[in-house]
């Protein structure tokens, strides 16, 4: 998770001990080669099952059980307060969590042109379809949505005032 808050373009340079590109808290945890090992005998899937013609995401195959299972929990643990943050956070497209408290609710990992969206809204704007299928479960339920402009649309808006439970 670190390492998508701290970017750097190659994974060696997280251990480097260079002072320009020095991160020591990677190596204080595991050296590069544990994690390496560790990386790629990781799976959270069974590669035999595996048929990408069928995979929902085939980009995520290898979390997805994971993935999956995450989004589920977020949900069913745990129901928001009023107010519903959505912003983008790479590598996850779009991330809907409580303002109070920050719990995410949902999110969306883009895999580019692969990046599952509900069909419902497919010939939307690609940020449109992030809010608006983050936003599906919760609409009509009295919700406050807080954006930024990359989110911030009047096709949106109005998709939104339409299910306010205000109307």
């Amino acid at each position: 998770m670190l390492q998508s808050i701290i970017r750097k373009p190659d994974l060696e340079f997280y251990w480097s001990t260079r002072p320009i590109l020095a991160t020591s808290f990677f190596g204080q945890i595991m050296s590069y080669c544990r994690f390496v090992k560790i990386r790629q005998y990781l799976h959270f899937c069974d590669n035999e099952e595996y048929d990408p013609e069928t995979h929902p995401n085939s980009k995520l195959n290898k979390i997805w059980p994971v993935y999956q299972k995450l989004e589920e929990k977020f949900k069913k643990l745990y129901m928001p307060e009023r107010d519903i943050t959505i912003d983008e956070s790479s590598p996850v497209q779009g991330k809907a969590s409580e303002s109070r408290s920050g719990y995410v609710w949902s999110t969306i990992i883009y895999t580019g042109k692969g990046t599952l969206f509900d069909n419902e809204f497919k010939d939307k704007p690609m940020s449109s379809q992030v809010v608006m299928t983050l936003m599906k479960p919760l609409l009509d339920k009295g919700y406050c949505l807080i954006t930024d402009n990359f989110y911030t649309f009047p096709e949106l808006a109005e998709w939104l005032i339409s299910h306010s439970s205000d109307t």
